[in-house]
């Protein structure tokens, strides 16, 4: 099963445990303007003259925010790291949602080790290229820089990108919009030795027409296999919620956990049954992050109540 970690989805951060790493889940706790800085995890790029990419509601695919690498432009190169860790072993997927315009282009890599204090000591494990960018990228195709594989990505639309990598076995595997670009490949660095660690995902500004947004980023622990959990399998209504709250499922729910605004659990329960309904009657009016674990996997959603 996922073990899936919440942090980081307010200004005042989760608890970590030993493994643990989080889910934006929206960005909806973040305020507008640059994400770089709101919580430890988001930092810029440790270079000169560099800017954050925008917690901007223009565009969402769950709740009203995401995060927007934008153009180069006046000046403006964003460029952000999100902070996964430095995992040296053991199984860890990243995994988010990706919405890029008609024409746009766009740019993310796996950074080594997220401590680096200059550009000169960066080193990345995988260069991902989206759409016809000056660095060799082809129009309507997402392209891995190891070896220029690539595969195809829809624009004006949200798509997932989900990365499984496995420290033990020393393989990594990319799945764009359900289409595999590397299936068990060696995890290296852009030099081609291998790779000894996950230490970020990189967001930057590739060009002139770079545009591109990005919302749900996930990273956790063990692989999940899509084909037995899919998100549109858990749904909950109403919402807003007044106080019961109806889950609907496919399979059994184990557990629901409700989380206010500061990541403090408010509510817990294990229903043990399919499509279970929830009395939340005695919480208080607000937002709420509820995650629900079934027997396939563990999704988080965002309640107004």
């Amino acid at each position: 099963m996922k073990k899936i970690y919440l942090l980081a989805v307010t200004a005042i951060c989760f608890a970590f445990t030993a493994n643990a790493q989080w889910s934006s889940d929206g960005w909806e706790f973040f305020d507008l303007g640059d994400a770089a800085g709101q919580v430890p995890e988001v930092v810029l790029w440790p270079a000169a003259g560099v800017t954050s990419s925008q917690v901007t509601d223009t565009q969402a695919f769950e709740g009203d925010k995401s995060v927007v690498t934008r153009p180069q432009a006046g000046g403006n190169v964003d460029d952000i790291l999100v902070n996964v860790g430095n995992k040296s072993t053991g199984q860890w997927t990243a995994e988010w949602m990706m919405y890029v315009p008609a024409g746009a282009t766009g740019f993310w890599n796996i950074q080594n080790d997220e401590t680096f204090m200059a550009t000169s000591e960066a080193q990345w494990n995988g260069q991902f290229f989206v759409g016809a960018t000056a660095s060799g990228g082809n129009a309507g195709e997402i392209t891995w820089d190891q070896d220029s594989q690539s595969v195809p990505y829809p624009e004006d639309q949200w798509f997932k990108v989900s990365h499984q990598i496995d420290m033990d076995a020393g393989t990594h595997t990319c799945v764009i919009d359900g289409n595999v670009l590397l299936d068990a490949v060696p995890y290296n660095e852009t030099q081609g030795a291998p790779a000894d660690m996950i230490g970020a995902i990189n967001y930057f500004a590739i060009d002139g027409n770079n545009e591109y947004y990005v919302d749900n980023f996930e990273f956790f622990e063990g692989f999940l296999n899509t084909s037995e959990f899919d998100e549109t399998t858990v749904s909950v209504y109403p919402n807003p919620v007044q106080d019961i709250l109806n889950i609907s499922t496919q399979t059994n729910v184990e557990s629901v956990v409700v989380y206010d605004v500061l990541g403090k659990v408010v509510l817990n329960v294990q229903p043990d049954a399919i499509s279970p309904s929830v009395n939340v009657s005695a919480l208080s009016s607000g937002a709420y992050m509820v995650q629900i674990t079934t027997e396939r996997g563990t999704k988080t959603v965002k309640v107004v109540k």
